[in-house]
């Protein structure tokens, strides 16, 4: 009802905040078409609204493109190096593009400002682990599985790690332990409903396709 509301409110104005609440609404919808012709136009009338160029690389990222994510992120990032949820997207894709001198800093920035982030501390430990820093990947993953237990894709890449270290008997441990959330899962009812990842940081690793 709210995004109804704000669409029958702002639709036919043309302001920079009337778009950036289209734009908004259009994302929820994962309307990825709708959201980035809004937002573009919002950072069009005002460039200087920060949530509009976040929202937009999130849009793009809804679109499939991920060069341009980046380059709307790091604008972003530019403009305003506070924004940790920037930078922590931003981050992600610097390290899925092979990019780990540039993914450090920013992956580092944002778990100082949020030290008990499963989605942060999940992505550094994963950085850490390409650059065979194996200890620093482990104190991480092992927080990460101590904050969030029931975290699918932690306890995967924590048995990896484990094997990778020669501590079978923990990896073997973290795959019964998987093997009982698995089951868990299966009988659990399925929910109707869906999340929005976008807009919130920890929701958000729900659409990273490497997290599945």
């Amino acid at each position: 009802r709210a995004g109804e509301l704000a669409r029958t409110v702002f639709g036919h104005l043309s302001s920079a905040e009337a778009c950036l609440v289209r734009g908004t609404y259009a994302l929820k919808r994962r309307d990825a078409e709708t959201a980035i012709s809004n937002l573009r136009e919002a950072l069009r009338l005002n460039p200087g609204l920060s949530a509009a160029r976040s929202r937009l690389g999130a849009a793009w990222l809804l679109a499939g493109n991920r060069e341009a994510a980046v380059t709307v992120y790091a604008e972003e990032l530019t403009a305003n190096p506070g924004n940790l949820e920037v930078a922590s997207r931003l981050g992600w894709l610097y390290r899925e593009e092979g990019r780990r001198d540039e993914a450090a800093p920013l992956l580092k920035q944002a778990l100082e400002q949020r030290p008990n982030d499963p989605g942060l501390l999940y992505q550094l430990a994963r950085l850490y682990y390409t650059r065979r820093q194996l200890t620093e990947a482990l104190s991480l993953a092992e927080r990460l599985i101590t904050l969030a237990p029931s975290y699918r894709p932690g306890r995967v890449f924590l048995s990896r790690l484990y094997f990778r270290m020669e501590r079978l008997m923990d990896a073997r441990r973290e795959k019964l332990v998987l093997a009982r959330l698995t089951s868990d899962q299966l009988r659990r009812p399925v929910s109707s409903e869906t999340s929005n990842p976008l807009l919130n940081h920890q929701q958000w690793l729900q659409v990273v396709p490497e997290l599945y």
